[in-house]
């Protein structure tokens, strides 16, 4: 009885391997074009082919935030110069952008505006703005917002902008660093103070 069920264990796990192995290829050959194009951007080589680097974010003793949290900055001052990297979690290739020129070309294309499953864990907190919504919704509201706002409006918010992003700064340097914050109300209260205290200028 147990050599026929440590057989039928092996045969199982043998299957599932092969499975693996195959829906892997398979996954690689399908988007072969844009694995060719990933591979011309930076970062750092997946130790193993189905865990990406998965790797860099484990670390014993740190919590998995903070983990996640320092290795994003240090991966951001590795690859500094080119402004984007990327890392592969799993099967699952993200690209990192963290300098304007590297943004530039998505945000001002009118064509990728297709959002990535990341974004939604903050529509609870933005909702289906400008931000979070794509196709005829995201175009008709860019179109709204275009007619009647110029980015040029920004550089009046400058001032203002960096005072009261000195003050949010300040306010999250005194929070433990082993803390926790819901980082909600403070960046909402420096939103309405920027926009509040430029309407106080205006008056």
């Amino acid at each position: 009885m147990l050599p026929t069920l440590l057989a039928s264990i092996g045969i199982f796990a043998a299957i599932a391997f092969v499975t693996i192995i195959a829906f892997y290829v398979y996954y690689k050959q399908k988007n072969k074009r844009t694995q060719d194009l990933l591979a011309l951007i930076p970062g750092p080589k997946a130790k193993y082919p189905l865990m990406g680097n998965i790797d860099l974010f484990r670390h014993k003793g740190v919590p998995l935030n903070e983990c996640v949290y320092r290795t994003l900055v240090a991966l951001c001052k590795l690859y500094d110069k080119h402004g984007m990297f990327r890392i592969d979690l799993g099967p699952k290739a993200l690209v990192v952008l963290f300098k304007h020129n590297t943004m530039d070309a998505i945000f001002a294309s009118n064509s990728q505006i297709d959002k990535s499953e990341q974004y939604f864990y903050i529509f609870d907190w933005l909702g289906d703005g400008l931000l979070l919504s794509t196709g005829n919704k995201w175009r008709k509201r860019r179109k709204l917002l275009t007619s009647a706002f110029h980015f040029r409006i920004l550089d009046d918010f400058i001032p203002i902008m960096n005072e009261q992003s000195d003050v949010l700064v300040n306010k999250l340097m005194k929070v433990d660093k082993h803390g926790y914050i819901d980082i909600r109300e403070p960046i909402t209260q420096c939103t309405l103070d920027i926009i509040c205290g430029k309407f106080v200028l205006l008056c």
